[in-house]
């Protein structure tokens, strides 16, 4: 076969869209148009063409390399584990095992709950409190100023209410006066109230 050389520009005006399964034409070392096969054509990040494409996958970064880049995100991150997941957020970082415990932590704010038996305990900025069964505040510290509350170094229960009398919301209680009266040898009648003498007639 002979060979047609061309020394000048050689320009198509007519050229029909190829199929995938066609050959390619590259110029060779020895400057001559060859048709290869897709095996033939140089792989792209070692990924070989397939019918003329080339199909790069670009991995995942790891969090650490989006670490050290400085890369800042307002959505919320989310690690997931079967049933176990914790979110990382501009709000604040929340989770739960598999034993439906969850968390939440965000500023001003500190909060854990058992979602089965809806028991849950909460700090805030303000107060301290405690949920049993979701029924509302059963136990809950608000100081409106600084203040040191001193419990027993034993085990017990704190009293709320001396002889019937219930402490009011300042924490006073108020009881009802002890009053007793007897007579002295000499025939004097002596009034204790309290326990502090009163009055003797």
């Amino acid at each position: 076969m002979s060979k047609q050389v061309i020394t000048k520009k050689l320009q198509l005006n007519n050229v029909p869209i190829g199929l995938d399964s066609d050959q390619h034409l590259v110029i060779g070392s020895d400057k001559v148009v060859k048709k290869v096969a897709d095996n033939s054509v140089k792989a792209v990040n070692g990924v070989l063409p397939v019918n003329g494409h080339v199909t790069v996958t670009v991995p995942a970064p790891k969090i650490q390399d989006v670490l050290i880049a400085g890369y800042a995100t307002n959505q919320t991150i989310q690690f997931e584990e079967g049933l176990n997941f914790s979110n990382v957020g501009y709000n604040g970082i929340s989770g739960q095992n598999s034993n439906n415990y969850g968390y939440y932590v965000s500023p001003g704010y500190i909060y854990a709950s058992s979602l089965t038996s809806n028991n849950s305990v909460y700090i805030t900025d303000t107060n301290l409190g405690f949920n049993k069964n979701g029924f509302g505040a059963i136990f809950t510290i608000n100081p409106t100023a600084f203040r040191i509350i001193s419990l027993p170094d034993q085990g017990g229960t704190l009293p709320m209410t001396v002889n019937g009398q219930s402490a009011s919301n300042q924490g006073d209680v108020i009881l009802s006066p002890v009053i007793a009266t007897f007579l002295t040898n000499d025939g004097k009648t002596v009034t204790v109230v309290n326990g502090v003498i009163t009055n003797v007639q």
